[in-house]
């Protein structure tokens, strides 16, 4: 830790930090993270590591769906914002941007056949709005087909077309003309799709359902019904973009072109807010009748594009999709093991690469790993509020062995905690959480 604090001020920070959080932010979620760990304030951030206001190293093996995917800071990605900050950190959007122009030239390069053309945003989420857009205004249809168990952002139109219940319910009513089919069921997208359909928006592998794999050749099949119909492809590459399963793409390992490519979060280098729409010159075609079809205040801003065009760089000369494969090998062999290792505790694993879960069999096995994980291993893994009982591991594509050695003892060594434990145990484990819940109410 390069900036430690004074002993004497860390309490009060740390009593003003929590105290604001609960009063000014989320007093639900402020108490959820206070009775996993009550005074973890992060305060500084390095390659995998985090640092909490105490000095305690913490190991991001989450990185927030592929945020951290260089880690924390990558110098590199850092140094190209610094430069870019001392000449020109937002665009006046009346002149040419030369990091975004730079940029969009690089994912011309990078992605599958003729994507050519990119709308720069601020994030995935508005990268699937500005999709939908473009899908309707290319084929002049209304309708979009999407699939269960997805999860696209959390606008309204994003929750619209996510399958997922915990985040659609509470907003009714949604988008109109939105059908959710099951994901790798080529059948049932045949029977939703119709002459009215704009698109087909599915992602590459699902991440909210805990980073299912969709069957051999499915997004072929999907390819192939979408230019019978005339209907846009469009692939959320949000989380699967740029090595994380293996390939530099979800849709490489099929050989598949979208139309229209949605990108974010790792493309910011874990250092800069960014959102990206690539698509093919079908698609700008239609956009050439309707100028300034989308319109964005800081998307494409020069110090988020020189932050991609960085950790692009470095995915690309460090060879880091290849890294990823060879890591994400290692770590779903060794979920697959805790199935038959701790049977009684683990009922599943599954992903593709470094974009992997594994799954427990209760609530309170889960409140056990997540204990185990955070307060004596210090890793960081994410459990998503939907299904508390999976847990994503997600580690930077550019690990190295000796810190990929410590997820997967930290993870074994928090199953087998659970797996010592009995129901009365974990009864006790969840009845003691329950009684500082209520006495931070």
């Amino acid at each position: 830790m390069k900036h430690p604090v004074p002993a004497e001020q860390i309490s009060g920070i740390v009593l003003e930090t929590v105290s604001n959080f609960i009063h000014y932010i989320d007093p639900g979620l402020g108490k959820q993270m206070r009775l996993m760990a009550e005074d973890f304030v992060e305060w500084e951030a390095q390659g995998p590591y985090i640092w909490d206001i105490h000095g305690n190293e913490y190991l991001d093996g989450m990185t927030f769906g592929g945020v951290f995917g260089l880690g924390h800071r990558h110098p590199r990605v850092v140094e190209a914002v610094k430069q870019q900050l001392d000449r020109m950190p937002l665009s006046s959007r009346l002149a040419f941007n030369k990091p975004m122009a730079d940029l969009g030239r690089l994912l011309a390069e990078v992605t599958p056949g003729d994507l050519q053309y990119t709308f720069v945003c601020s994030s995935g989420t508005e990268s699937i709005e500005v999709a939908l857009k473009l899908a309707r205004l290319t084929t002049q249809r209304p309708h979009i087909v999407s699939t269960l168990s997805s999860f696209h952002g959390m606008s309204i139109a994003c929750s619209s077309v996510s399958g997922i219940d915990y985040w659609r319910q509470g907003f009714f009513p949604l988008l109109d003309g939105v059908s959710l089919v099951p994901f790798g069921d080529i059948d049932a997208l045949r029977k939703a799709v119709s002459p009215m359909t704009a698109a087909v928006l599915l992602e590459a592998v699902q991440a909210g359902s805990g980073c299912t794999v969709p069957p051999a050749g499915y997004l072929q099949q999907v390819r192939e019904l979408c230019d019978r119909l005339g209907i846009m492809l469009v692939v959320d590459e949000i989380q699967t973009g740029f090595g994380r399963t293996g390939k530099m793409f979800g849709v490489d390992h099929e050989g598949v072109v979208p139309d229209i490519m949605c990108l974010g979060k790792f493309l910011g280098g874990g250092v800069m807010a960014i959102g990206a729409c690539t698509y093919r010159p079908v698609v700008q075609q239609a956009a050439d009748k309707r100028p300034l079809f989308n319109n964005t205040t800081f998307g494409g801003n020069p110090l988020a594009c020189a932050a991609a065009i960085a950790a692009v760089r470095t995915v690309l000369d460090e060879n880091l999709v290849e890294r990823a494969r060879v890591l994400g090998d290692r770590l779903g062999a060794m979920l697959d093991g805790l199935i038959t290792k701790y049977p009684t505790v683990v009922e599943g694993a599954k992903g593709l690469g470094l974009m992997r879960t594994f799954v427990v069999r209760s609530i309170p096995q889960a409140f056990v790993v997540v204990q185990e994980l955070i307060s004596k291993h210090r890793t960081l893994l994410l459990s998503p509020v939907h299904t508390p009982t999976m847990f994503r591991v997600n580690p930077p594509i550019n690990a190295t062995d000796e810190v990929m050695d410590r997820i997967l003892d930290a993870i074994d060594q928090s199953v087998a905690k659970a797996a010592s434990m009995s129901e009365l145990d974990m009864a006790r484990n969840i009845q003691e959480l329950q009684r500082k819940a209520a006495a931070m109410a």
